[in-house]
């Protein structure tokens, strides 16, 4: 199941559930910051224990030309 939340023109949160043995776990959630431009990427995997976080580098940079630092 995803549940999505978005913060209008400022980014946007979706979470994924698994059913499992009768309940509902928390399975990881993505994560955005930003307006038009994206400032931030984030997206936990709660199965794999894996976090990744993208961040822009590019600060004057228009719509559809980010430049991402992943670690």
């Amino acid at each position: 199941m995803y549940i999505n939340y978005g913060h209008a023109r400022y980014g946007y949160r979706q979470y994924v559930f698994r059913y499992q043995n009768s309940e509902l776990k928390l399975r990881g959630y993505d994560t955005s910051n930003g307006d038009v431009v994206i400032i931030g990427e984030t997206s936990i995997t709660f199965l794999t224990k894996k976090k990744q976080v993208k961040v822009n580098t590019n600060e004057n940079v228009q719509d559809g030309e980010e430049v991402f630092k992943e670690s």
